[in-house]
């Protein structure tokens, strides 16, 4: 039904797809079964996450039933879309079938294994998020390795070069990569608590808190960054006009400032829209006024909305500028040596993957510990 190795050749020359693969848990380097990924789940959730915020009434009244339902919907349109790209990507590999109301059969049963293979994938997340560790990032893991690894020995294709790899920048990067660990865990805890009033209740235990992490955005940024990067890619690859397409194949790419520069702006932008998005200030001001609880010297309601707003937006700063150095300052160095540009996407991967890991350690030890209540032991 379709040669695999021409298929593999022709995915090669699409590395943009390959990277945003390999963020989403996919494997766009070879059809297989899961190369569409987690892309559709994860892209669903954030479609449903900001039309929540838009404050539709009917988005409110919905059951858990019902926003459930509308999630794979949306789900399963996107992940057809994407299936539907991809066969369409590969159409001239594929052997010719039966045709049925002028679609190739072959074509349709490609598509149909693919986004079934993504309903499959996502199932697989939501069982894991209810009764393992880890949720979706778990599933996401062996595709971030694996293309860590080829970035490595390739460049990403957009205009970067391969790293070529000497006993002293194998010195250096290791190096790196450690500091990188390092500073990535310790970001990735960091966060400011804002003491919570609770009225009525006087004693030494009373104190609590609301906890702004530092890293509000988490890892998404990266994960949708090239991907956004690269919409005018796909529009101009329908051929719009000669104008727009010189200047994105002049332009946006990673070995001009231009391009560094709208794609670090990408990546910025995205880190404070996903941290809102997170955080929720809206939402979090509405609880603390239904619970009667409060923040010291801030009227409830909108004066806490806009003072959660304020905090949020000066702690996820800190975040948002590592995150963001994490992937311009390699495509800066890379426009006056070659192969650093490389780097970027290694970085971003190693991120992403320090930051699913951390997370799943810390369930694990609540998993460990959540049933350790010996206050008092005995010994005889």
């Amino acid at each position: 039904m379709l040669d695999v190795q021409s298929a593999r050749r022709v995915l090669k020359g699409y590395t943009f797809l390959q990277v945003f693969a390999a963020t989403t848990g996919g494997q766009a380097s070879t059809p297989t079964l899961f190369s569409v990924g987690l892309a559709p789940y994860m892209t669903g959730m954030i479609l449903l996450q900001a039309l929540k915020m838009l404050d539709f009434n009917f988005l409110k009244n919905m059951t858990p039933y019902q926003e459930g339902f509308l999630q794979r919907f949306v789900m399963l349109a996107l992940a057809t879309i994407q299936a539907i790209q991809l066969a369409f990507l590969l159409k001239s590999e594929f052997r010719r079938g039966p045709i049925v109301f002028g679609i190739d059969i072959n074509i349709l049963g490609a598509v149909i294994v693919l986004v079934a293979g993504a309903m499959w994938i996502s199932w697989l997340a939501d069982v894991n998020s209810e009764h393992g560790v880890g949720g979706l990032g778990i599933l996401i893991i062996p595709s971030l390795i694996s293309s860590t690894l080829q970035l490595l020995g390739q460049g990403e294709g957009l205009g970067t070069m391969p790293l070529i790899l000497t006993k002293v920048t194998t010195a250096i990067l290791i190096v790196v990569v450690l500091i990188l660990i390092f500073l990535t865990v310790w970001i990735n805890k960091a966060e400011e608590r804002i003491p919570v009033k609770r009225p009525m209740v006087q004693n030494d235990y009373e104190e609590s808190y609301l906890p702004i992490r530092v890293l509000t955005a988490g890892a998404m940024p990266l994960m949708f960054s090239t991907s956004v990067f690269m919409i005018p890619r796909y529009i101009t690859a329908y051929g719009v006009n000669n104008h727009a397409i010189q200047f994105v194949n002049d332009y946006l790419s990673f070995d001009n400032w231009v391009g560094v520069l709208i794609y670090t702006i990408i990546v910025l932008g995205l880190s404070y829209a996903f941290g809102y998005m997170n955080f929720q200030p809206e939402e979090l001001a509405k609880s603390l006024k239904k619970s009667g609880d409060y923040l010291e010297n801030v009227v409830p309601g909108e004066e806490t909305q806009k003072f959660l707003s304020r905090k949020m937006i000066l702690v996820s700063t800190t975040g948002n500028l590592y995150l963001t150095f994490v992937c311009a300052a390699p495509l800066v160095v890379g426009l006056f040596v070659d192969g650093i540009s490389n780097l970027s996407f290694v970085f971003s991967n190693l991120f992403i993957l320090v930051t699913i890991m951390d997370n799943v350690f810390d369930q694990a030890n609540a998993l460990r510990y959540r049933d350790d209540y010996d206050l008092l032991k005995f010994e005889g």
